[in-house]
């Protein structure tokens, strides 16, 4: 999976890179009403030959790419399924607190997601090469 972004900013010995976000309008953001952001994701690497303003190409591994995408769905719609399943059959409390419990192990597992990729996974695992266009 290769994407193109742009060095947006240097600081000390990182370089920032902005790369677009798919979306379902493809490059034609105007003619779509989804109403997504064209920002883009900026990624933090170490600068060690990139400047300001140039363009990158950013090749990911597709495999780990895939797998990241699993766990970031599959892991909070796991949590909210055990939660409401350990609630009603296992604690035998009524329907109604086990899909509100539901919901709110949702919240939960963005914290968890949130320390997931914050201590285990980086851009480095994703990334296989970045070179200059």
């Amino acid at each position: 999976m290769k994407k193109i972004g742009q060095v947006v900013n240097i600081d000390n010995n990182n370089a920032f890179i902005r790369v677009p976000r798919a979306s379902s309008c493809g490059d034609n953001c105007q003619s779509c009403s989804s109403g997504c952001s064209e920002d883009g994701h900026i990624i933090k690497v170490k600068n060690n030959k990139y400047n300001l303003g140039e363009f990158v190409e950013i090749t990911a591994r597709a495999k780990n790419v895939v797998l990241y995408s699993i766990l970031a769905y599959g892991l909070p719609l796991t949590i909210m399924i055990f939660t409401i399943v350990y609630i009603i059959y296992f604690l035998q409390l009524s329907e109604t607190l086990g899909g509100l419990l539901g919901l709110s192990s949702l919240f939960g597992s963005h914290f968890i997601m949130k320390a997931i990729d914050k201590y285990l996974l980086n851009d480095t695992i994703i990334i296989e090469d970045i070179r200059k266009i």
